[in-house]
C-alpha cells in the first residue's frame, strides 16, 4: 500500500478510554510525514540519478563498440602508415641534414661577428667606466677639500660666537655688580625710595643697551647663516661634522665654567654681606 505524506498528516483515530495523548500521537505524525517526505523526495533524485547513469553506461557501450571499430581499421592499415612513414623519414632526415650544415655554417659566421661586437662593446664600456670613475674620484676630492673647508669656517664662527657671549656675560655681570651698588648706597640714605621707584626703568634700559652692543654683529649672523646654507647644500655631508663643532664647544663651557664657579663668593659670604648691610631692601635680595 502506498502512503503520501499528506495522508499520514491527515490521518485520524478514534477516541478511547484512557487512549493515547492526542498532541503527542499529532507531533508524531507530523515528524513522521516529514520523514516520510523526505524520503520520498530522495527516493526520486535517485531515481534520476539511475536513469542518467543508465544513460551514460549506454553512450559509454557505443563509444566502446565505436573504438572497436576503429582500432581494427587502424590495425589494418597500420602497417601501410608505417611503410610510408619509414620512406618518409629517410627522405626528411637527409632534408634536414643539408639544412643542418647550412644552418651551422650561418651560426658559426653570425655568433664570430656577435663575439666581434661584444668585444668591441666591452672596451668602449670599460673606457666610460674608468672615464665615470676618475670623475667621480675627483669630485670626491672637491667635497672633501670644500668639507674641510666649510668645517675650518664654522669652527672659526663657533669661537667667535663664544667669545661673543663671554663678553656679553661679563658685561651683563659687571652691569648687575654696579647697580646692585648703587642701589645699596641711595636706598641707604633717607627718602631713597622715591627716588628709587623712578630710576629703576632707567639702569634696567642702560643694562638692555649694554647686552645689546655685545650681541653678534649682522656681518657675523650673514656670514654664520651663509655657512649654514653651504653646508644644507652639500648632498652627501656627514652627520659628524656638528659632532666634532658640538665636542671642542662643550670642552671650552666646563673650562669657562671651572673659573666662573672659582670666582663666585659662597653663599655663606653672600648671606654675611647682607646681613652686614645697612639697608632695609638687601635683605630681600
Amino acid at each position: 500500500m502506498k502512503i503520501t505524506p499528506l495522508e499520514i498528516r491527515q490521518k485520524t483515530f478514534e477516541r478511547h478510554f484512557r487512549g493515547y495523548d492526542k498532541e503527542e500521537v499529532g507531533a508524531f505524525l507530523n515528524s513522521l510525514s516529514q520523514e516520510w517526505e523526505r524520503l520520498m523526495d530522495e527516493k526520486k533524485d535517485l531515481q534520476v540519478k539511475l536513469d542518467q547513469a543508465e544513460k551514460q553506461s549506454n553512450k559509454l557501450r557505443e563509444v566502446e563498440s565505436s573504438l572497436f571499430r576503429t582500432l581494427k581499421t587502424a590495425e589494418d592499415t597500420g602497417a601501410n602508415i608505417i611503410e610510408q612513414a619509414k620512406t618518409t623519414a629517410d627522405q626528411i632526415v637527409g632534408d634536414a641534414q643539408i639544412d643542418a650544415d647550412v644552418l651551422r655554417n650561418d651560426a658559426k659566421q653570425k655568433s664570430q661577428n656577435m663575439l666581434e661586437a661584444a668585444e668591441q662593446k666591452a672596451r668602449e664600456i670599460m673606457e666610460n667606466l674608468k672615464t665615470d670613475i676618475q670623475t667621480l674620484v675627483d669630485n670626491y676630492e672637491h667635497l672633501l677639500e670644500q668639507r674641510k673647508r666649510v668645517l675650518k669656517n664654522l669652527q672659526q664662527i663657533a669661537t667667535h660666537t663664544i667669545d661673543t657671549m663671554e663678553d656679553a656675560e661679563k658685561t651683563f655681570e659687571q652691569a648687575d655688580i654696579t647697580v646692585h651698588t648703587d642701589l645699596i648706597e641711595q636706598l641707604s640714605q633717607e627718602g631713597s625710595f622715591e627716588s628709587f621707584v623712578g630710576q629703576v626703568p632707567a639702569k634696567m634700559e642702560e643694562i638692555q643697551e649694554e647686552v645689546e652692543q655685545e650681541e653678534v654683529q649682522p656681518e657675523a649672523e650673514e656670514e654664520i647663516k651663509a655657512q649654514v646654507e653651504e653646508v644644507k647644500a652639500e648632498p652627501e655631508e656627514p652627520k659628524r661634522i656638528e659632532e666634532e663643532i658640538v665636542e671642542p664647544e662643550a670642552k671650552e663651557e666646563e673650562k669657562e665654567e671651572e673659573p666662573r664657579r672659582e670666582d663666585q663668593p659662597s653663599p655663606t659670604v653672600q648671606n654675611e654681606k647682607k646681613q652686614t648691610s645697612g639697608s632695609f631692601f638687601d635683605q630681600f635680595d
